[in-house]
């Protein structure tokens, strides 16, 4: 069964800590923490790494930003969070990802835009998140091709954890999780429906 991990995706520690807030109005207990330089992607975002390990919750960490390797290795260093994930694109030697995923006991994970390569390496990573859309921006419309990624990948490691992060709403949750993924990431449509965010957590989360 899925699970529900809430995206965070914000420019001030202020609103950040709302979204924290209000996650743990409804029980949750796990945030997806996006991080971004507004280099690796178009676009920037928070990521404060001493504040980020108080915010009370545990954290999944996405890293969209250059030399995420050396960056995951500081967010690895924190209690709550249970899992850094970086972008597929942006590694560059892939001995030294198979290295730190292994001395983080698997907690680094890999995701990879749609249409991106990524069956040469994919075999290598505990944890793959599959991008529904282009990393950077919430709020833009499902690639079809991920769910040809989500099939290829769990074809190549049927083992390994999977999720899915970005387009996100009524229409294509329950087709991802007809594939049966593991976790489903939800920004835009999260946040925008706040008013019935129940209603959201059961469509993740219902049978």
């Amino acid at each position: 069964m899925a699970k529900i991990i809430p995206a965070i995706l914000e420019s001030t520690e202020e609103r950040v800590r709302e979204r924290v807030c209000t996650l743990k109005q409804y029980g949750l207990t796990i945030a997806h923490l996006d991080v971004m330089d507004g280099l690796a992607v178009p676009n920037s975002c928070w990521g404060d790494l001493d504040v980020a390990g108080n915010l009370g919750v545990d954290l999944e960490v996405h890293l969209m930003v250059t030399e995420p390797l050396k960056a995951a290795e500081k967010w690895l260093e924190l209690e709550n969070v249970i899992r850094v994930i970086v972008r597929g694109e942006e590694i560059f030697n892939w001995q030294d990802y198979s290295a730190l995923s292994y001395a983080s006991g698997g907690k680094l994970g890999v995701a990879f835009d749609p249409n991106s390569i990524f069956t040469k390496n994919i075999n290598q990573a505990t944890f793959f998140l599959a991008m529904g859309v282009y990393s950077g921006f919430s709020g833009q419309r499902f690639h079809a091709s991920t769910l040809d990624n989500i099939v290829v990948a769990k074809a190549i490691n049927p083992c390994m954890l999977i999720g899915v992060d970005g387009g996100m709403n009524k229409v294509t949750i329950p087709i991802v999780k007809m594939l049966e993924v593991d976790f489903i990431n939800t920004s835009s449509y999260f946040w925008n429906n706040s008013d019935d965010i129940e209603k959201t957590i059961q469509l993740v989360e219902g049978t």
